[in-house]
């Protein structure tokens, strides 16, 4: 195998000397040439043998240099090459006749998802059906049709080469050029949570006997102007954010929402840090206990057992939701509708659990408005 010299007058760690040495040997490998870069300075090779000087130094060289720049070689590194060893034209061979062999057929789905808004659930909706197609080995294509209009469109072929077709929207969507295909039609939330068992549902149908209709790409229009910046924060939301919005709200109203359980009348938001009662309270021997940061109340008297400056409203009703009897302790005896909500803002430090309000945005107070 042929040998090649190459002499760089760069630092070899150099991201671009690194570069052009790999373009080098990569392109000497299809030629058959191994290449050896050398260190010293070139000099006449033994037998006249040619040597590679890769240099922004144009001034002369040993008689059998061919002189290059990193640039050029990186970008012309087969032309360079040609001046030591053409690369040998491989010759034609015969292609072997192939035996035609069954047209095997892929597993497709389509499918189209909208919602009434077009923000949330026509995006979750078509992810799920996705994830479900992919887990089931189908390859499937999803129109969402959404706030800003139909996207991902449907074509005639596609819908034809389909093995079903899947609408899961909770708005109207044109279904005619569905004709004569396994459809099946749900809502957005079955595909969300269960998109596999919808789509074993589909391939378990028969096809309609309604010929498939052109109707031409069906356009939806949007009513009203459209805000991008909008759009994309409903995009942005996420469980946690909703969750502490509720909370941030919450703690500026009074106590108007109530929930039962275990025979009392309680109320819904944890005098902690407002968190949704119905969601984080575990009651266990008359002891309500909010999951979210672990404080704890006395149903039978309101009583905070975690801190002296909180109390939970609580009543004591019979089966038909009547009041079973007065409070013993004296406490206030009825939902306290116009109560302003009192202690920690959901915006302050709790020393007892991991909240930390450094961790959020903090929205900047209007200036109270002053009549004249």
């Amino acid at each position: 195998m042929k040998t090649l010299s190459a002499f760089f007058q760069y630092p070899p760690g150099d991201p671009l000397t690194r570069m052009a040495i790999s373009a080098l040997e990569a392109e000497a490998r299809l030629r058959g040439i191994v290449i050896s870069v050398i260190q010293s300075a070139p000099r006449l090779m033994p037998d006249g043998e040619p040597i590679l000087v890769v240099t922004d130094d144009r001034t002369p060289h040993v008689g059998n240099a061919h002189v290059v720049n990193r640039p050029h070689l990186i970008r012309h590194t087969a032309e360079v090459l040609d001046a030591f060893a053409p690369r040998e034209k491989a010759a034609p061979t015969a292609i072997p006749a192939v035996k035609p062999v069954e047209e095997v057929k892929t597993k497709f789905l389509v499918g189209v998802t909208s919602c009434p808004t077009g923000i949330a659930h026509t995006f979750m909706a078509a992810e799920a059906l996705l994830k479900g197609a992919a887990a089931m080995g189908y390859t499937m294509k999803v129109e969402t049709r959404g706030s800003v209009g139909a996207k991902n469109e449907l074509t005639p072929e596609e819908i034809a080469s389909a093995d079903a077709v899947i609408v899961a929207a909770d708005a109207m969507v044109e279904t005619a050029r569905f004709g004569g295909k396994k459809l099946l039609e749900t809502g957005t939330k079955a595909a969300i949570n269960d998109a596999q068992g919808l789509i074993q549902q589909a391939l378990a149908l028969t096809p309609s006997t309604a010929a498939a209709k052109s109707t031409g790409a069906v356009k939806t229009e949007r009513k009203g102007a459209y805000n991008e910046y909008v759009y994309n924060f409903f995009k942005c939301l996420s469980m946690e954010r909703l969750q502490y919005a509720e909370g941030y709200y919450a703690e500026k109203a009074p106590v108007q929402t109530l929930w039962e359980s275990n025979g009392y009348r309680i109320q819904r938001r944890c005098p902690h840090l407002k968190a949704d009662l119905t969601r984080f309270a575990h009651i266990e021997d008359g002891v309500l206990t909010c999951t979210l940061h672990g404080w704890q109340f006395e149903l039978e008297t309101g009583r905070c057992l975690t801190s002296d400056d909180r109390h939970l409203y609580t009543q004591k009703i019979d089966a038909s939701g009547a009041v079973a009897e007065s409070r013993s302790d004296g406490a206030v005896t009825h939902a306290p509708l116009e109560q302003p909500t009192t202690g920690a803002s959901i915006r302050d430090r709790c020393y007892d659990c991991w909240y930390d309000p450094k961790k959020f945005p903090t929205a900047k107070k209007k200036k109270p408005v002053t009549e004249e």
